[in-house]
């Protein structure tokens, strides 16, 4: 495996630092199928230890030189195209709802209102945010309804 190769699995990728007891290793290759990965030093001295080892050792900390690249991993970023047409219908529908409470406008934008904008219950100029949450709590309370019915819970005692 190269470093930067993400095959399935968990576990430590190649490439990644590791300090293990004060020593600086580098992950050099992964062995998911018998739970164990082969580590290098700068010197070059190899070792191979398990996942469970490096799990449970209480001096096994990630490298500050390679966990500076920070959670992504070298995936590649979420975006809108990555749903589908409904999927993308119902996000869009969400964030014009949190926007309004948040600003008044479904599009998060004073200068460029919708028609009929602000709403009376959202206007930030009568209203605070505080005021305009629990609205929009009551407003989406088929959503509550629904919430409840499918998981056996619900935010009905916020939603009143």
């Amino acid at each position: 495996m190269r470093a930067g190769d993400r095959g399935g699995g968990a576990g430590p990728f190649p490439g990644a630092g590791l300090v293990l007891d004060g020593t600086e290793w580098t992950v050099e290759r992964r062995e998911p199928h018998l739970g164990r990965v082969q580590l290098v030093k700068d010197d070059g001295t190899r070792e191979r230890m398990t996942f469970r080892f490096l799990a449970n050792h209480p001096q096994c900390l990630p490298s500050s030189r390679t966990s500076a690249a920070g959670a992504d991993r070298g995936r590649q970023r979420k975006a809108s195209e990555d749903l589908n047409a409904g999927r993308l219908e119902l996000t869009e529908l969400r964030m014009a709802h949190l926007l309004e409470v948040a600003t008044g406008f479904r599009s998060g934008d004073p200068l460029h209102p919708g028609p009929g904008e602000p709403r009376a219950e959202y206007d930030p100029a009568t209203t605070t945010l505080t005021e305009r949450r629990p609205r929009r709590w009551r407003n989406s309370r088929p959503w509550t309804l629904l919430t409840r019915s499918c998981w056996g819970w619900a935010r009905s005692a916020t939603a009143r």
